[in-house]
């Protein structure tokens, strides 16, 4: 099956919010432009950003978070508070540290997956909330990412050794309704969007 973008490339994953199938290099053109897209709405990276911090988890979103900030050129640092290889060093050309000192801002390796889990979990606690992208130094830019896609983009680049992250039952529930209307995540995104723009305005 071709891709349903550029109509030249055999496609490798269905976005069935968008009802097209799509190629590796379309799809990491649709993730980039989203990291850009909340990046420049929540001012998320300063312009002459040298030192970042990746708070590593082994989760998707946190390899994903080497391997984008890893090709921008900048002086990356890993903070985990588990054993990491120096496989995963080498391969992405970061190094460990204790101490977030001197990183001017630290990456919360969060998708959009967590971020609808974040507000359903506290919506059924009666609570209106949502998962910040920026908490002073810490920034989320992926929120805005699936984790599907993700992982979809992780296996094709050849980055393995990610865990399943267990989210609870909110989050069954999150994928009971993407099966039933496909794009229910984003509508989540849309809403924070809305009440966004109206407290700024």
């Amino acid at each position: 099956m071709k891709c349903d973008l550029c109509l030249s490339r055999k496609a490798v994953i269905e976005l069935e919010y968008l009802g097209k199938s799509v190629c590796i290099n379309c799809l990491e053109r649709i993730t980039r432009r989203r990291i850009a897209r909340v990046t420049r709405r929540f001012d998320l990276i300063p312009k002459k950003l040298r030192k970042v911090g990746i708070l590593f988890d082994f989760s998707p979103t946190s390899f994903f978070a080497l391997y984008y900030f890893s090709r921008l050129g900048l002086e990356t640092f890993l903070l985990s508070k588990e054993k990491v290889s120096n496989r995963i060093l080498r391969r992405f050309g970061v190094q460990k540290a204790k101490k977030s000192r001197g990183m001017e801002i630290l990456v919360d390796p969060k998708c959009l997956d967590d971020f609808s889990t974040f507000f359903l979990e506290n919506l059924f606690e009666g609570k209106f909330r949502f998962l910040r992208p920026k908490d002073r130094r810490i920034v989320r830019p992926f929120i805005y990412l699936p984790e599907k896609e993700i992982i979809t983009l992780l296996k094709f680049r050849g980055i393995r050794g990610f865990r399943k992250v267990r989210r609870g039952k909110c989050y069954e529930f999150m994928l009971k309704a993407e099966e039933i209307r496909p794009g229910s995540m984003f509508s989540i995104v849309g809403l924070f969007e809305k009440l966004e723009s109206r407290s700024l305005g």
